[in-house]
């Protein structure tokens, strides 16, 4: 009896395993996951950190997730479960602002659907690569928000525009609407985004009082001649008007907070700082201005910077220079007042006409290549009495070549000529001349350089005595008559 109610019992077991077995299991359930979207896909983003991943990247997409078995197909729904679709594993782009009901589920081959996951969405931030979502009126926009839009570049390729005017999606002068309608429904024109207007043929681009930014690049290398600041716009991008050779006035709405263009100087302002952010050819410096913005006044990409007078000087109330600030402009002689304190990064750099520069006593710092890839300079005074820090001062080592060391003379206080020749980088000079009083050619130190000067060097040499390190106008550590010869020729050409 025992045996046979233990045979039983084990068939029983075995009946129930084997019915376990062909039972399904339940597939694990999926996640779904909203992530910002970004473009990155193309190189030559990860060469220029000026467009990095995150400069393009305003969008959201989905994502649907099985970690716990990977191998199980994902289906989801965006309209409650009417049609679903299978996830292969990319994310989804949202092309259209809104509310959304995603639904998504789990399946392996073998086990029974997971459970339904739900969420529910509202999607503001769109994305739609380099091209717009949809145009109006020729204005190309792309979704910022549910009822929101940014004019953005009319096709791919503007990212690589190198010469003005040579977009030609706009032929004509354009006037951005306040609000723009598509799909029946109204939005509002609160951006000009990055490279909107890059390489544009308009001459002016009318902005609503709507909007609050313009983005990097918007109108760079552009035909561009007249630009109103609306009051509303707190934020301007890097390089947002550089290369517009043509641009002539810029204004500033006096109900702006964050910018200005006090005593119409034709320059944007930033307020709080009192830095120039955006100059143009008719630009005149106010007195209340301490810092040039990065790029203010400077070309980039191939493109010139703004057009300047033949002998250029900064007032005297500016104590900073910043990176790439009169980068390809075109001046002869640039003086800098005794209140600039440090010049930045190629602020001077590829001025293909840069002829003479004078450095004042105040300098304390130079960027890299602060005047680099300037072939035509030979005459730099630096007046600092201690050699301020520099690191490749006229050319960048990288790029090859030291002719401009060469063929520059550098004129330095007397009293600090040696600290100067055994300086690492204004050492790499091959003339170093000293000079006292008015500068180079001053040889009496009364403040002036006239024939004066000429004739008592001439005396000296002749009287056969010792000579101040000073007289050694050419820097070849003898005083002879070819110092007579240059001093005559700073003379004729009234230097």
């Amino acid at each position: 009896m025992k045996k046979l109610l233990l045979t039983l019992l084990m068939l029983a077991a075995s009946t129930a395993a084997m019915q376990a077995q062909d039972e399904p299991v339940q597939t694990a359930t999926p996640e779904i996951w909203i992530t910002r979207f970004y473009q990155g896909d193309n190189e030559y983003f990860q060469y220029d950190d000026r467009y990095g991943y995150d400069h393009f990247a305003f969008g959201e997409a989905v994502s649907f997730v099985n970690k716990d078995e990977e191998d199980a197909m994902i289906y989801y729904s965006f309209d409650g479960g009417d049609c679903w679709m299978v996830s292969d594993g990319e994310p989804i782009v949202f092309m259209e602002p809104g509310e959304y009901f995603i639904q998504a589920y789990a399946q392996v081959e073998g086990k029974l659907p997971s459970e339904v996951v739900c969420q529910n969405m509202v999607i503001t931030s769109i994305y739609d690569g380099w091209c717009f979502n949809f145009y109006e009126d020729m204005i190309c926009y792309v979704f910022t928000g549910a009822s929101t839009v940014m004019v953005c570049p009319p096709r791919d390729d503007i990212f690589f525009t190198g010469n003005v005017g040579e977009n030609d999606w706009y032929q004509e002068d354009v006037a951005i609407p306040e609000t723009v309608r598509h799909n029946r429904k109204i939005y509002t024109v609160t951006a000009v985004g990055p490279l909107a207007f890059a390489g544009c043929r308009a001459g002016e681009v009318s902005l609503p009082g709507t909007i609050t930014s313009i983005g990097d690049a918007a109108f760079e290398n552009s035909a561009l001649t007249s630009i109103d600041i609306p009051a509303a716009v707190t934020s301007i991008g890097r390089w947002a008007f550089t290369g517009t050779p043509y641009l002539e006035r810029i204004h500033v709405d006096e109900g702006n907070p964050v910018y200005d263009s006090r005593e119409d100087c034709n320059a944007i302002i930033e307020t709080a700082t009192n830095t120039l952010v955006q100059a143009c050819k008719n630009t005149v410096i106010p007195a209340s201005v301490t810092t040039i913005g990065e790029y203010a006044f400077g070309g980039d990409l191939g493109s010139f910077g703004v057009r300047l007078p033949e002998v250029y000087t900064l007032p005297a109330t500016v104590t900073t220079i910043c990176d790439f600030a009169f980068r390809e402009c075109n001046m002869k002689k640039v003086l800098i007042p005794n209140s600039v304190t440090s010049i930045g990064r190629y602020a001077f750099s590829l001025c293909e006409n840069l002829e003479s520069v004078d450095l004042p006593e105040s300098l304390m710092t130079i960027g890299e290549a602060g005047f680099g890839y300037n072939s035509k300079l030979t005459t730099v005074v630096c007046r600092a009495m201690t050699p301020p820090d520099a690191s490749n001062l006229v050319v960048a080592d990288d790029h090859g070549g030291t002719q401009v060391y060469e063929q520059a003379t550098l004129f330095v206080p007397n009293e600090s000529l040696q600290a100067y020749r055994a300086h690492e980088e204004w050492g790499r000079f091959t003339r170093i001349v000293p000079f006292i009083g008015a500068g180079p050619g001053d040889m009496d130190g009364n403040g002036a350089i006239n024939v004066k000067d000429v004739t008592d060097l001439v005396d000296m040499l002749l009287g056969g005595e010792e000579l101040p390190a000073y007289y050694d106008v050419d820097g070849n550590g003898e005083v002879n008559v070819n110092d007579v010869a240059i001093l005559i020729d700073l003379l004729m050409n009234g230097n």
